[in-house]
């Protein structure tokens, strides 16, 4: 069981500048260095520059990746590929073809939108009963507002008596037009903004209509959704040729992606390194495991110079777990990674988290449900990890199960065999926050003993006696319990005194806060015995329903499905998250130092 992140070695590497192209082919291909951006750390080593071409490789693969991804957006093509073998400067002129299609179909969208608007305006002409442009002007001493209006009537109106406006209106349309004399310009205004109209832009909408070269407003109207059939028809011929381009040669076209970002991203490698007038500067760090194959490998250059040095504490966090362990990660990333050569504790948690939430939901036929589902979506791309851990959380719920005695909420077996094994939780209340406040302790304990553990192996015995300090302190509760008086005050005022010498005032300030600590692990009894009524409560509405006839046993059926499904879901969710918190908020505080920064090795995938 690992406890610790992968041991790592920082490595410099000096070589001559012509060896540059070819050291990043080699990191890249073995895929085990983390780099470091270099920061002038070094007075006479400046910052290097990308190799040749790199800006061509990013534009190419920001244009690819754009246009992969409103294909996608668009379409029913999935992401799913298989890698062929792809010449980057053979096909991507081809690429380019498409993305030039797609600028055209984005230039048509916004003629359709110029079009509908001017078409929208001539069928509110219509509407107000005007047959030709000319209602516009000029005019040498009017002026003319075209606009919509809530109150359109009472506009209209007001502007007949008040301004002296012709107008132009309908009873179906809440747009008009008015004309009226300058001198009544100012009346008008106050009118028209009075009464909320919006006044619509007569340049530009006269503008676009010129483009009929008519004054007729239906022909004006009958030409636009002609110009629009005809833009609509060449818009969805431009996309199908482009949807059938990326159907054919979906394979190539994502192989050329990853093709394009391994390029990306190598060319643009250069800008980690130092640089002289003639060598090259590349440091990083590596898994101590790993060094030797790359020094080997490294070594095979001329004119190269290595060192390899202990890692330092801001050292990427390179998590090594084995098979079992390993999907656990995923908890951590909800929280941050512990830092380098501090306490590790996946392998603790792939233990006590799936104990805790079997614990909540403690029930045989909700166990099976949980370990059912886990395994329907164990292959969906993303979810595998999610679903190993609700795998081992449904097994844990069935051992529960077994112990609390209890099958979707009954004592038995579809009331064939009873299960009452150990106690069942509804009737033994006591016993169950006896069994929730233990566990407590212990899970929190725990916690301080790898803050022991951690302390003492970076010699920090000062803080070492602080975190042994917690233990004593609450095993002098127990004595003064056990009527242990003085033995326990005395333990209680060593123990207090050495948390105050770890950890000054505030180690004081949180002894309460244990006593809370430790309480909260009574939510595994709320968050239980919650599913537990729920479950019973529904078996019996539904026996109930059950025994009045036919009807009943259907509705009762129907009653025994949506309940327990509910009751189900809510048990995969609350448990998750409440075992999530005991972990992060109780647990983790006692010895975690977060903050980590993740291994990332330079190279492929």
């Amino acid at each position: 069981m690992n406890l610790y992140p992968a041991k790592m070695n920082k490595i410099e590497i000096f070589t001559n500048k012509k060896n540059k192209k070819k050291i990043i082919e080699l990191l890249y291909s073995l895929k085990m260095l983390h780099l470091k951006k270099y920061k002038r750390e070094i007075d006479f080593v400046d910052l290097s520059t990308p190799l040749d071409s790199a800006e061509t490789s990013t534009v190419r693969y920001l244009k690819l990746t754009s246009a992969i991804n409103n294909v996608l957006e668009k379409s029913k093509i999935k992401e799913n590929y298989e890698t062929v073998p792809v010449n980057t400067q053979a096909y991507f002129p081809l690429i380019e073809d498409q993305i030039e299609n797609m600028k055209k179909i984005e230039k048509i969208k916004e003629k359709l939108i110029d079009l509908n608007n001017a078409l929208n305006q001539a069928e509110a002409l219509k509407k107000i009963n005007v047959r030709k442009t000319n209602v516009f002007g000029p005019f040498k001493n009017c002026n003319v507002v075209f606009a919509s209006s809530p109150d359109a009537d009472v506009v209209c109106k007001k502007l007949y008596e008040e301004c002296s406006a012709i107008v132009y209106s309908s009873k179906k349309s809440k747009c008009f037009i008015a004309v009226y004399p300058l001198n009544f310009q100012k009346q008008a205004e106050e009118l028209l903004s009075k009464h909320n109209a919006k006044e619509r832009n007569l340049q530009t909408m006269l503008e676009n209509f010129s483009s009929a070269r008519t004054n007729n407003i239906c022909r004006i109207i009958d030409y636009f959704k002609k110009q629009k059939r005809g833009l609509e028809k060449k818009r969805a011929k431009l996309k199908q040729a482009g949807f059938d381009f990326f159907s054919k040669n979906k394979n190539k076209i994502f192989s050329l992606r990853e093709l394009l970002k391994q390029e990306v991203e190598k060319k643009q490698s250069g800008l980690y390194f130092g640089e002289t007038r003639n060598t090259i500067y590349i440091s990083g760090w590596v898994p101590s495991e790993k060094i030797k194959l790359l020094e080997a490998k490294i070594s095979t250059f001329r004119d190269i110079y290595i060192e390899v040095k202990r890692a330092e504490e801001n050292a990427p966090v390179y998590l090594k777990h084995d098979k079992a362990v390993k999907d656990y990660d995923f908890l951590l990333g909800f929280y941050e990674l512990p830092k380098f050569n501090t306490i590790d504790p996946t392998a603790i948690m792939a233990f006590t988290f799936p104990f805790l939430f079997g614990m909540m939901l403690g029930d045989i036929g909700y166990g099976i449900i949980v370990t059912s589902i886990a395994l329907m979506i164990m292959k969906m791309k993303g979810a595998e990890s999610l679903s190993k851990i609700f795998f081992m959380c449904g097994l844990s719920t069935i051992a529960f199960g077994f112990i609390f005695g209890e099958f979707f909420g009954a004592e038995s077996i579809f009331g064939l065999m009873p299960l009452h094994v150990f106690f069942h939780r509804v009737h033994e209340i006591n016993t169950l926050m006896l069994l929730c406040i233990g566990t407590g302790v212990v899970h929190i304990n725990l916690g301080f003993v790898l803050s022991g553990i951690n302390h003492l192996k970076h010699k920090n015995y000062m803080h070492f006696a602080g975190a042994v300090a917690w233990i004593m302190l609450q095993l002098s509760v127990a004595l003064i319990y056990f009527k242990q008086i003085y033995a326990g005050a005395i333990l209680a005022l060593i123990s207090i005194v050495l948390i105050y010498k770890a950890e000054s005032i505030s180690g004081l300030i949180e002894i309460p806060g244990l006593l809370g600590n430790i309480l909260s692990y009574m939510r595994l009894m709320a968050v239980g015995l919650a599913s537990v009524y729920l479950a019973v409560l529904v078996n019996e509405q539904a026996l109930n329903l059950i025994s009045t006839g036919l009807m009943g046993m259907i509705a009762g059926g129907l009653l025994l499905f949506a309940g327990h499904g509910f009751n189900i879901a809510l048990g995969m969710l609350s448990p998750f998250i409440h075992t999530l918190r005991l972990h992060y908020v109780e647990f983790f505080t006692k010895f975690y130092d977060g903050g980590g920064e993740k291994y990332n090795p330079f190279g492929k995938g």
